[in-house]
């Protein structure tokens, strides 16, 4: 059933509007809730390695299975191609590739790497609800899932947290800074950043294992070390939600959703300041995933599957062919499209095709020319003789249908003659159209003989020309925070990274900042908020914002109510023609009479144990050098006269009021796994 394989081709058609000069990832496709068009890549770094081959379709196979629950029968894998290196052997897959490279892999093994080091990660750069570049495993964790089961828990449900980051756009839920583990809910009760409400567990400082954020009905944040470790049993834990917060969970089986008659316990919590909230505008995962092509308007409805099983073919790398087929029509001329054209084929050649593959070369205006015959790149030297013959010049009129039908007719001659030993029927071809875009000529029409696929290759990073008129909003904020409120003063200092003006470009107009005590409200409304302006500034300006990229800080004066209350705040961008961005990530803080949580002071400071066994608390270095700065001596007699009687009252007060007893600040350790944190809802 694969002998078609061998007659596969690529027509790729990129255009000068888009994102990058790179061969496009494999195209994945939902078809029938099932997806198609996966592509592994096993780096050539990777020694041959069955039992990694085995681990990867169990992993798939299970994540196939989890998944299937998870969208609720609306998606599973259905077919998968996994590349292996040229040089493992036969009794790998004696099966050549196609059209497939590593560098088009959705899913890449390889070595770890310094910044992540074994850990599963999704490259994902792009907004929320766009899909991320890849996923990387490591060998280490395809070939030991002993340990990945110790360290990660399932690995097929690894991958279902790493397949919303790639396919559906979806971030983290957990916390991913040490400002982010607690937040203050709309009661100013402190909660751990969690999705669902419903995950139960407990506060432990991670340094020392004892209990922290003992009383968060008190509205203080807990130390930077305080962490919270979910309840790990099945029968005492409820949530079933979220994959993108606890996938380790063995009763998680969902990703939230904000349906208020739905799974109560999968129930997205829009309040903890995670990425997915931040980088979403507080929806959900099953909000955003339901808005993407794969479920929009009722695509892949439910449907039944006996087997999601995956079906899994193993192929080689071999030499990969590619014709740029490249416009030089008179339209070139316009926007400098010829130097962009230029500029882009050649960073193509230079930097994207790996060693070992072909590249050839067709220009065509108003007829076509073979500019180079398919030759291999092996060095810089072939590299750049081959990139200085990109054309910089324009003529005549257009003709696409020639270029396509030259860049057939050189794939197919140079297989047949001039490259025989590497261009066996096996090999892979790939025709590539770089051009200005629609031309006249709308209805084309070339006979590809065995090409049975073309697709659109994407497109490739260009300046834009826009019309004189502003378009185009800011940025949104995306990393408001709160750096110090004052009680005394009543003040609150944000701050944010500047958002430019036309997207990231310049400095925006200004920015409209806005404050809520109701989360739910403002959320769905920005408007709803009371606004701050430079009247209430005490400290920076909201009426000039920095360019792109600065910090910009503010302090602000809130309502003298002297209460502890917990505010709410986002901000936006405009510029001068009013375009306005979407609203910030929503930050909460509580404005209190004490900044300190229950447990920093046994946290922050030393126990010295005296000869009699009690035990004396001790400040800290820092507090010691903050309470002697508090205390001034005269140096005169009659200062060291007063001195002396000071020194003496202070010994005699620490006998009362120093020494305690050791169960009064030595709290016991939980003896069981009691829960801190409930089931609870808002």
């Amino acid at each position: 059933m694969h002998c078609l394989r061998y007659l596969v081709s690529f027509l790729l058609i990129f255009n000068l509007n888009g994102s990058k000069a790179a061969l496009p990832r494999s195209e994945i496709r939902l078809e029938d809730n099932g997806y198609k068009g996966i592509l592994i890549a096993i780096n050539e770094n990777v020694a041959e390695n069955v039992t990694l081959i085995e681990n990867l379709k169990e992993m798939f196979t299970s994540a196939s299975r989890e998944m299937y629950q998870a969208t609720h029968n609306r998606a599973y894998m259905k077919e998968i191609t996994i590349l292996v290196p040229k040089t493992w052997s036969d009794a790998i897959t004696n099966i050549s590739a196609t059209s497939e490279i590593f560098d088009s892999a959705n899913i890449i093994v390889d070595k770890a790497n310094a910044e992540y080091d074994d850990n599963p990660y999704t490259n994902q750069f792009a907004p929320c609800g766009e899909a991320g570049e890849y996923i990387h495993f490591t060998e280490r964790f395809l070939s030991d899932f002993d340990w990945v089961w110790y360290t990660y828990g399932n690995p097929g449900k690894v991958l279902v947290h790493e397949w919303g980051h790639l396919r559906w756009g979806l971030f983290d839920e957990y916390a991913t800074d040490d400002k982010s583990h607690f937040y203050l809910n709309e009661n100013r009760h402190v909660e751990p950043t969690r999705c669902s409400r419903h995950v139960s567990g407990i506060a432990l400082n991670w340094r020392n294992g004892k209990r922290c954020n003992r009383k968060p009905e008190n509205g203080v944040l807990p130390n930077k070390w305080c962490r919270f470790y979910p309840e790990l049993d099945v029968n005492k834990q409820n949530a079933t939600g979220s994959y993108m917060h606890m996938n380790f969970l063995d009763t998680v089986t969902e990703f939230c959703h904000s349906n208020a008659s739905g799974d109560p316990f999968s129930l997205h919590n829009s309040m903890a300041p995670n990425q997915q909230n931040i980088k979403c505008s507080q929806r959900s995962a099953w909000d955003v995933m339901s808005q993407s092509p794969d479920f929009i308007d009722g695509n892949n409805p439910p449907r039944y599957v006996l087997d999601t099983t995956p079906d899994f073919i193993i192929v080689k790398t071999s030499p990969l062919r590619i014709v740029l087929v490249l416009d030089v029509s008179g339209s070139m001329n316009s926007n400098n499209r010829i130097g962009i054209l230029n500029s882009l084929a050649t960073k193509f050649i230079k930097y994207t095709v790996p060693d070992g593959h072909f590249v050839g070369i067709v220009e065509f205006e108003s007829h076509a020319t073979i500019v180079s015959n398919l030759i291999e790149l092996t060095s810089n030297t072939t590299r750049d003789n081959l990139s200085s013959l990109v054309p910089s010049y324009t003529r005549g009129g257009t003709c696409i249908g020639c270029g396509l039908q030259s860049g057939i007719q050189e794939l197919t001659l140079q297989k047949m003659t001039v490259y025989t030993p590497d261009y066996s029927s096996s090999s892979s071809r790939l025709l590539v159209l770089i051009a200005a875009g629609p031309k006249e000529e709308s209805n084309i029409t070339v006979p590809i003989d065995d090409f049975d696929r073309v697709d659109t290759g994407g497109a490739i990073q260009a300046p834009v020309t826009v019309s004189d008129d502003d378009e185009f909003p800011p940025s949104r904020i995306t990393d408001l925070r709160v750096t110090e409120t004052s009680y005394d003063d009543q003040t609150v200092t944000l701050e944010w990274t500047a958002p430019g003006n036309d997207l990231d470009k310049g400095a925006a107009d200004g920015y409209d900042l806005r404050y809520s005590r109701n989360f739910v409200t403002f959320s769905r409304e920005f408007i709803t908020g009371e606004e701050l302006t430079d009247i209430h500034v005490v400290e920076g300006t909201l009426s000039s914002p920095s360019t792109f990229g600065t910090t910009e800080t503010v302090t602000v004066q809130m309502p003298a109510t002297y209460e502890n209350i917990t505010y709410f705040f986002a901000i936006r961008a405009f510029d001068a023609a009013d375009n306005t961005a979407a609203p910030s990530n929503i930050i909460s803080t509580a404005i209190v009479v004490s900044t300190r949580s229950d447990d920093d002071f046994t946290t922050e400071s030393s126990v010295i144990t005296t000869a009699d066994g009690v035990d004396i608390i001790a400040p800290t270095e820092s507090e010691s050098e903050s309470i002697s700065t508090t205390v001034i001596v005269a140096a005169s007699v009659v200062g060291a006269v007063v001195l002396l009687l000071y020194s003496m009252c202070v010994l005699v007060m620490a006998k009362y009021i120093c020494i305690r007893p050791k169960s009064a600040i030595a709290p016991e350790q939980p003896t069981d796994f009691q829960m801190s944190y409930g089931n609870t809802v808002v």
